[in-house]
């Protein structure tokens, strides 16, 4: 486990905008959450510390592809002529995330296949409030 903040939203951001994929990982049964729970969500303890996730790979577990998106995709240029495809990725320790699916064609579905294996992509993303990086995936 690593760093000594407290598990908030805040600091799991703060994390991913330093480029880190941050879980909690509870002191007591192992389990681990993604993301972070200052309670473990298996056996609900509270002992529970930071575990850098950063390196870990995973597979697809499902994905949708999004012709109509939130406004804040639309603002990123994507539309029903420009769709993304958005994912379920379960990590090697069992953690899953959501995440944007780069490196693949939303326009083709049928080229994306559950239980591909999947390497983390950060995704930098300009907004109002200043550089904002979200977690993304792409084909390992």
């Amino acid at each position: 486990m690593s760093e000594e903040k407290e598990i908030l939203q805040s600091n799991y951001l703060n994390f991913l905008n330093e480029k880190k994929l941050m879980g909690s990982k509870c002191k007591k049964c192992g389990h681990v959450d993604l993301p972070p729970r200052k309670i473990c969500s298996k056996c609900l303890s509270s002992d529970t510390g930071w575990i850098d996730l950063t390196n870990l790979s995973g597979k697809l577990s499902t994905f949708s592809c999004v012709y109509v998106g939130t406004k804040r995709f639309l603002d990123r240029g994507f539309d029903q002529k420009n769709p993304y495809a958005f994912g379920v990725v379960t990590l090697e320790n069992g953690a899953a995330i959501t995440g944007l699916l780069q490196g693949v064609d939303p326009k083709k579905p049928e080229t994306i296949k559950i239980g591909m294996n999947l390497k983390l992509k950060f995704v930098e993303v300009q907004t109002p409030a200043g550089l904002q990086v979200d977690v993304g995936f792409e084909p390992a």
